[in-house]
């Protein structure tokens, strides 16, 4: 199964609870969600990509409890997402749709659309080179 079959495989109805529940008490844009979602399933997964997405479970430390993650699909380019082979560990027993909502939370992490998520790349990669440039143990 890719990512694009476990996308496939639910509804955004099935997997907004979830993505309510990620954003810690802070109301999400789910219109937006929503719309990133339906954007992903329009796209063609690129061929010939070799990387995993992994399914674990994980701690996180502003909850103070284990939960779902999923990696790596934040900052990587999307029709890479949808073709990469899902790897679910063992001890995962959250149901697809919350697989879902975390694949959809985490490929959303830097924008909703391409436009948003080069830009906010584009920023972080501009910050680290400055950064590293008046950084002097790094010369």
């Amino acid at each position: 199964m890719t990512v694009v079959d476990l996308l496939n495989s639910v509804t955004f109805e099935q997997i907004a609870p979830f993505i309510v529940n990620m954003e810690n008490g802070f109301e999400p844009d789910l219109q937006s969600y929503k719309e990133h979602f339906d954007m992903l399933l329009s796209l063609t997964p690129q061929k010939g990509v070799s990387e995993v997405c992994h399914v674990v479970m994980d701690y996180d430390d502003f909850e103070e409890q284990m939960r779902v993650e999923v990696y790596p699909v934040a900052a990587v380019e999307w029709e890479q997402v949808l073709a990469m082979p899902v790897e679910i560990a063992p001890e995962v027993k959250a149901s697809r749709a919350e697989i879902v909502a975390r694949c959809i939370w985490n490929t959303a992490k830097y924008g909703f659309t391409y436009e948003q998520m080069h830009t906010m790349i584009d920023f972080i990669r501009r910050s680290n080179e400055k950064h590293n440039k008046n950084n002097p143990h790094l010369k």
